[in-house]
Protein backbone atom coordinates (compact mmCIF):
# COMPACT_ATOMS: atom_id res chain seq x y z
CA UNK A 1 0.00 0.00 0.00
CA UNK A 2 1.44 3.69 -1.20
CA UNK A 3 1.40 6.08 1.73
CA UNK A 4 -0.76 8.28 2.58
CA UNK A 5 -0.48 12.03 0.65
CA UNK A 6 -1.76 14.71 2.33
CA UNK A 7 -1.64 18.17 0.15
CA UNK A 8 -0.60 21.24 2.41
CA UNK A 9 -2.06 24.70 0.84
CA UNK A 10 -0.33 27.92 1.53
CA UNK A 11 -1.80 31.35 -0.33
CA UNK A 12 0.58 33.39 0.36
CA UNK A 13 0.50 37.44 -0.38
CA UNK A 14 3.44 40.11 0.26
CA UNK A 15 4.42 38.54 3.48
CA UNK A 16 8.53 37.19 1.90
CA UNK A 17 9.63 37.94 5.84
CA UNK A 18 7.53 35.08 7.35
CA UNK A 19 7.05 32.98 4.12
CA UNK A 20 10.21 30.81 4.78
CA UNK A 21 9.59 29.76 8.49
CA UNK A 22 6.08 28.77 7.75
CA UNK A 23 7.62 26.33 4.70
CA UNK A 24 9.77 24.99 6.94
CA UNK A 25 7.53 23.95 9.47
CA UNK A 26 5.57 21.53 7.08
CA UNK A 27 8.52 20.13 5.50
CA UNK A 28 9.77 19.64 8.54
CA UNK A 29 6.44 17.31 9.88
CA UNK A 30 7.49 14.22 11.12
CA UNK A 31 4.25 12.63 9.49
CA UNK A 32 4.79 8.90 7.67
CA UNK A 33 2.96 9.97 5.05
CA UNK A 34 3.88 11.97 1.98
CA UNK A 35 3.75 16.06 1.37
CA UNK A 36 3.06 18.11 -1.07
CA UNK A 37 2.80 21.68 -0.32
CA UNK A 38 1.05 23.93 -2.76
CA UNK A 39 2.14 27.75 -2.58
CA UNK A 40 -0.43 30.06 -4.27
CA UNK A 41 0.99 33.54 -4.45
CA UNK A 42 -1.37 36.10 -4.65
CA UNK A 43 0.11 38.44 -7.31
CA UNK A 44 2.87 39.45 -4.32
CA UNK A 45 5.01 42.28 -5.51
CA UNK A 46 7.97 41.58 -2.98
CA UNK A 47 10.36 39.16 -2.81
CA UNK A 48 8.15 36.12 -2.34
CA UNK A 49 8.35 34.44 -5.78
CA UNK A 50 12.44 34.87 -5.64
CA UNK A 51 12.37 33.08 -1.97
CA UNK A 52 10.04 30.17 -3.69
CA UNK A 53 11.79 29.57 -6.21
CA UNK A 54 14.89 29.35 -4.74
CA UNK A 55 13.76 26.44 -2.40
CA UNK A 56 15.45 22.75 -3.32
CA UNK A 57 12.37 20.40 -2.40
CA UNK A 58 10.34 18.50 -4.65
CA UNK A 59 7.56 18.60 -2.54
CA UNK A 60 7.17 22.47 -3.19
CA UNK A 61 4.70 23.15 -6.03
CA UNK A 62 4.58 26.98 -6.73
CA UNK A 63 1.82 28.99 -8.68
CA UNK A 64 1.28 32.53 -8.89
CA UNK A 65 -1.74 34.07 -9.76
CA UNK A 66 -2.07 37.02 -12.31
CA UNK A 67 -4.09 39.40 -10.37
CA UNK A 68 -4.83 39.61 -6.87
CA UNK A 69 -7.90 37.15 -6.44
CA UNK A 70 -8.26 36.83 -2.66
CA UNK A 71 -7.01 33.99 -0.08
CA UNK A 72 -10.11 32.06 -0.82
CA UNK A 73 -10.11 32.24 -4.26
CA UNK A 74 -6.27 31.13 -3.53
CA UNK A 75 -7.20 28.35 -1.15
CA UNK A 76 -9.26 27.13 -4.09
CA UNK A 77 -6.79 27.40 -6.73
CA UNK A 78 -4.79 24.93 -4.63
CA UNK A 79 -7.78 22.27 -3.74
CA UNK A 80 -8.42 22.40 -7.60
CA UNK A 81 -4.46 21.10 -7.64
CA UNK A 82 -4.55 18.96 -4.81
CA UNK A 83 -3.82 15.41 -5.02
CA UNK A 84 -3.66 14.33 -1.48
CA UNK A 85 -5.82 12.14 0.02
CA UNK A 86 -6.00 14.74 2.95
CA UNK A 87 -6.17 18.23 2.55
CA UNK A 88 -3.99 21.19 5.60
CA UNK A 89 -4.03 24.40 5.25
CA UNK A 90 -1.45 26.85 6.35
CA UNK A 91 -0.83 30.25 6.35
CA UNK A 92 2.23 32.35 5.38
CA UNK A 93 2.05 33.86 9.16
CA UNK A 94 1.46 30.45 10.65
CA UNK A 95 3.96 28.12 12.01
CA UNK A 96 2.97 24.24 12.51
CA UNK A 97 4.52 21.98 15.33
CA UNK A 98 7.14 19.21 13.77
CA UNK A 99 3.80 16.64 15.07
CA UNK A 100 1.07 18.41 13.70
CA UNK A 101 0.29 16.31 11.02
CA UNK A 102 1.23 13.11 12.67
CA UNK A 103 -0.91 13.63 15.57
CA UNK A 104 -4.23 14.48 13.09
CA UNK A 105 -3.40 11.67 11.17
CA UNK A 106 -3.05 9.03 13.85
CA UNK A 107 -6.84 10.13 14.91
CA UNK A 108 -7.92 10.10 11.32
CA UNK A 109 -6.76 7.03 10.81
CA UNK A 110 -8.57 5.75 13.78
CA UNK A 111 -11.20 7.07 12.62
CA UNK A 112 -11.43 5.29 9.30
CA UNK A 113 -14.91 4.30 8.50
CA UNK A 114 -16.88 6.72 10.77
CA UNK A 115 -18.31 9.82 9.70
CA UNK A 116 -15.42 12.24 11.10
CA UNK A 117 -13.95 13.68 8.52
CA UNK A 118 -12.38 16.64 9.86
CA UNK A 119 -9.31 16.86 12.57
CA UNK A 120 -8.70 19.89 13.91
CA UNK A 121 -6.53 21.26 16.81
CA UNK A 122 -5.85 24.07 19.39
CA UNK A 123 -3.11 26.96 18.41
CA UNK A 124 -1.68 29.74 20.02
CA UNK A 125 -2.39 33.32 19.15
CA UNK A 126 -0.13 35.99 19.32
CA UNK A 127 -1.43 38.73 21.51
CA UNK A 128 0.11 42.08 22.87
CA UNK A 129 1.57 40.54 25.89
CA UNK A 130 2.81 37.02 24.62
CA UNK A 131 0.43 33.74 23.37
CA UNK A 132 -3.06 32.43 24.13
CA UNK A 133 -4.34 29.11 23.81
CA UNK A 134 -7.27 28.72 21.57
CA UNK A 135 -10.17 27.21 21.27
CA UNK A 136 -11.09 27.91 25.38
CA UNK A 137 -12.85 24.76 24.74
CA UNK A 138 -12.99 21.55 22.66
CA UNK A 139 -15.78 19.62 20.96
CA UNK A 140 -15.90 16.87 19.39
CA UNK A 141 -18.86 14.73 17.00
CA UNK A 142 -21.63 16.87 15.38
CA UNK A 143 -21.19 20.75 15.52
CA UNK A 144 -24.01 22.13 13.67
CA UNK A 145 -25.52 23.58 16.03
CA UNK A 146 -22.47 24.53 18.42
CA UNK A 147 -20.89 26.37 15.01
CA UNK A 148 -23.74 28.66 14.66
CA UNK A 149 -22.57 30.34 17.89
CA UNK A 150 -18.97 31.14 16.01
CA UNK A 151 -16.29 29.58 14.84
CA UNK A 152 -13.56 27.96 16.72
CA UNK A 153 -11.41 26.09 14.42
CA UNK A 154 -9.11 27.84 12.92
CA UNK A 155 -8.06 27.10 8.92
CA UNK A 156 -4.55 26.26 9.59
CA UNK A 157 -5.22 23.46 12.52
CA UNK A 158 -7.16 21.53 10.39
CA UNK A 159 -7.10 18.35 8.48
CA UNK A 160 -10.07 17.34 5.95
CA UNK A 161 -10.67 14.82 3.79
CA UNK A 162 -10.51 15.98 0.21
CA UNK A 163 -13.15 14.66 -0.99
CA UNK A 164 -15.77 15.90 2.19
CA UNK A 165 -14.16 18.97 1.18
CA UNK A 166 -14.82 19.41 -2.30
CA UNK A 167 -18.38 17.83 -1.84
CA UNK A 168 -19.45 21.03 0.19
CA UNK A 169 -17.68 23.42 -2.03
CA UNK A 170 -14.34 24.52 -0.48
CA UNK A 171 -14.16 28.17 -0.15
CA UNK A 172 -17.16 30.75 -0.73
CA UNK A 173 -14.96 33.23 -2.67
CA UNK A 174 -17.76 35.75 -1.88
CA UNK A 175 -16.95 36.57 1.58
CA UNK A 176 -14.34 38.76 2.44
CA UNK A 177 -13.69 37.12 5.89
CA UNK A 178 -15.28 34.26 8.32
CA UNK A 179 -14.67 32.10 4.94
CA UNK A 180 -13.02 29.03 7.67
CA UNK A 181 -16.45 29.63 9.75
CA UNK A 182 -18.97 29.09 6.58
CA UNK A 183 -16.65 25.92 5.38
CA UNK A 184 -17.02 24.74 8.34
CA UNK A 185 -20.89 25.52 8.88
CA UNK A 186 -21.21 23.63 5.27
CA UNK A 187 -19.28 20.32 6.28
CA UNK A 188 -20.86 20.20 10.03
CA UNK A 189 -24.19 19.18 8.27
CA UNK A 190 -21.99 16.09 6.68
CA UNK A 191 -19.56 15.15 8.75
CA UNK A 192 -18.48 15.18 12.66
CA UNK A 193 -15.34 16.56 13.81
CA UNK A 194 -12.62 15.41 16.16
CA UNK A 195 -10.07 17.67 17.98
CA UNK A 196 -6.07 17.08 19.46
CA UNK A 197 -6.82 19.26 22.36
CA UNK A 198 -3.40 21.06 22.43
CA UNK A 199 -2.03 23.28 20.53
CA UNK A 200 0.04 22.15 17.58
CA UNK A 201 0.69 25.44 15.60
CA UNK A 202 1.74 29.20 16.31
CA UNK A 203 -0.10 31.86 14.33
CA UNK A 204 1.18 35.68 14.44
CA UNK A 205 -1.30 38.70 14.60
CA UNK A 206 -0.08 41.48 11.78
CA UNK A 207 -1.46 44.51 11.63
CA UNK A 208 -2.05 44.36 7.60
CA UNK A 209 -4.09 41.28 8.42
CA UNK A 210 -7.83 40.85 7.19
CA UNK A 211 -9.07 40.18 10.38
CA UNK A 212 -8.73 43.88 11.84
CA UNK A 213 -11.39 45.01 8.61
CA UNK A 214 -14.29 45.70 10.48
CA UNK A 215 -15.91 46.74 6.98
CA UNK A 216 -15.09 43.40 6.15
CA UNK A 217 -16.24 41.87 9.52
CA UNK A 218 -19.77 43.67 8.75
CA UNK A 219 -19.88 42.25 5.38
CA UNK A 220 -19.34 38.59 6.06
CA UNK A 221 -21.50 38.38 8.62
CA UNK A 222 -24.52 39.35 7.16
CA UNK A 223 -23.62 37.37 4.54
CA UNK A 224 -23.60 34.44 6.59
CA UNK A 225 -26.07 35.66 8.82
CA UNK A 226 -28.66 35.23 5.48
CA UNK A 227 -26.96 32.08 3.95
CA UNK A 228 -27.67 29.88 6.91
CA UNK A 229 -31.07 31.91 7.93
CA UNK A 230 -33.05 28.74 8.40
CA UNK A 231 -30.42 27.21 10.36
CA UNK A 232 -30.54 30.59 12.80
CA UNK A 233 -33.99 30.37 12.92
CA UNK A 234 -34.38 26.81 14.05
CA UNK A 235 -32.06 27.84 16.87
CA UNK A 236 -33.38 31.05 19.02
CA UNK A 237 -30.03 31.46 20.95
CA UNK A 238 -27.98 31.56 18.30
CA UNK A 239 -29.96 33.71 16.02
CA UNK A 240 -30.01 36.32 18.74
CA UNK A 241 -26.34 35.90 19.30
CA UNK A 242 -25.72 36.46 15.61
CA UNK A 243 -28.18 40.01 15.38
CA UNK A 244 -25.84 41.47 18.31
CA UNK A 245 -22.79 40.52 16.29
CA UNK A 246 -24.48 42.42 13.36
CA UNK A 247 -25.72 44.81 15.00
CA UNK A 248 -22.44 45.25 16.83
CA UNK A 249 -20.39 45.09 13.63
CA UNK A 250 -22.29 48.48 11.68
CA UNK A 251 -21.49 50.32 15.72
CA UNK A 252 -17.80 49.28 15.16
CA UNK A 253 -17.97 51.02 11.57
CA UNK A 254 -19.57 54.26 13.29
CA UNK A 255 -23.20 53.32 11.51
CA UNK A 256 -25.48 53.99 13.94
CA UNK A 257 -28.32 53.94 11.61
CA UNK A 258 -28.00 51.00 10.07
CA UNK A 259 -27.27 49.54 13.28
CA UNK A 260 -30.83 51.01 14.50
CA UNK A 261 -32.31 49.68 11.38
CA UNK A 262 -31.17 46.23 11.44
CA UNK A 263 -32.24 46.11 15.31
CA UNK A 264 -35.38 47.32 14.86
CA UNK A 265 -36.24 44.81 11.85
CA UNK A 266 -34.86 41.75 13.90
CA UNK A 267 -36.24 43.39 17.43
CA UNK A 268 -39.11 40.73 17.86
CA UNK A 269 -36.19 37.69 17.85
CA UNK A 270 -34.75 39.37 21.32
CA UNK A 271 -35.41 38.98 24.49
CA UNK A 272 -36.97 42.54 25.73
CA UNK A 273 -34.08 43.22 28.04
CA UNK A 274 -31.73 42.62 25.44
CA UNK A 275 -33.09 44.51 23.17
CA UNK A 276 -33.66 48.05 25.23
CA UNK A 277 -29.94 47.68 25.84
CA UNK A 278 -28.97 47.50 22.12
CA UNK A 279 -31.01 50.50 21.79
CA UNK A 280 -29.17 52.31 24.30
CA UNK A 281 -25.91 51.29 23.18
CA UNK A 282 -26.97 52.20 19.29
CA UNK A 283 -27.06 56.03 20.94
CA UNK A 284 -23.56 55.72 22.19
CA UNK A 285 -20.21 57.33 20.01
CA UNK A 286 -18.21 55.29 18.17
CA UNK A 287 -15.62 55.13 20.88
CA UNK A 288 -17.37 54.47 23.63
CA UNK A 289 -18.42 50.89 21.19
CA UNK A 290 -15.15 49.97 20.66
CA UNK A 291 -14.03 50.56 24.23
CA UNK A 292 -17.09 48.33 25.64
CA UNK A 293 -15.91 45.69 22.90
CA UNK A 294 -12.46 45.69 24.22
CA UNK A 295 -13.36 45.05 28.09
CA UNK A 296 -15.86 42.33 27.50
CA UNK A 297 -12.53 40.75 24.94
CA UNK A 298 -10.78 40.85 28.47
CA UNK A 299 -13.36 39.37 30.65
Amino acid sequence: MSATLISVIMPTYNRADYLMPAIKSVLDQDAPCELELIIVDDCSTDATENSIRGIKDARVKYLKNHKNIGAAASRNRGIELASGQYIAFIDSDTYWYKNKLSDQLALMEQCRGSNVKVIYSGFRKQQRNGWKSVPAEFHDGSLSDLLLNGNFIDTPSALVEADTLRKVGCFDEKLPRFQDWDLFLRISEISEFLSVKAPLLDSLTLADAISANDKARNIALIRIYEKYSNRFAAREKSDRRMIAKIINSYLLLGDSSSAREFLSANFKKLRVVDGLVWKLICQLPKGSVKWLNQVFKRL
